[in-house]
């Protein structure tokens, strides 16, 4: 079975999650729950905090007019802001194709989840995945993403 560009994406985070900043895999929970909707793609366990990360990949739009947002289903809208509402450390990362290079979009808050953004705007926003990963790495250790 192939593997989608979501996978590929947030397994190239975790890659370098563990290998670049000795990230145990045991701290890196991928989620499935076949009982309850919208629950969100991984949690991360720090020594400061518990973070809660829904991936996606999304093309970029071509026009400078359309309009995008994350798309994020009603339940994983529900769901991440109710974890968000109890205090929960909550990231939308969004991927997207960058020529050769990994990147993404990386939302913090439910304001930046329900957004919608414009082209132009969203490059302004790519990260490459390495750093999306150091973010990652130093709010789970207190530091500053």
């Amino acid at each position: 079975m192939a593997t989608g560009p979501e996978t590929t994406f947030y397994t190239g985070v975790h890659t370098v999650l563990k290998e670049v900043h000795g990230m145990a895999a045991e701290d890196i929970e991928k989620q499935h729950n076949e009982y309850v909707g919208g629950v969100w793609d991984v949690r991360y366990d720090g020594p400061k905090i518990e973070l809660w990360v829904e991936y996606k990949f999304q093309p970029i739009p071509k026009r400078a007019t359309t309009v995008w947002k994350p798309d994020l289903s009603g339940l994983q809208r529900d769901w991440g802001y109710r974890k968000w509402r109890y205090g929960h450390q909550m990231l939308v990362v969004v991927g997207v194709e960058n020529g050769r290079k990994a990147a993404g979009i990386v939302l913090s808050d439910p304001a930046e989840w329900l957004s919608t953004y414009t082209r132009d705007e969203l490059a302004s926003r790519l990260v490459p995945r390495a750093d999306i990963a150091r973010m990652i790495f130093n709010r789970l250790h207190g530091a500053s993403p």
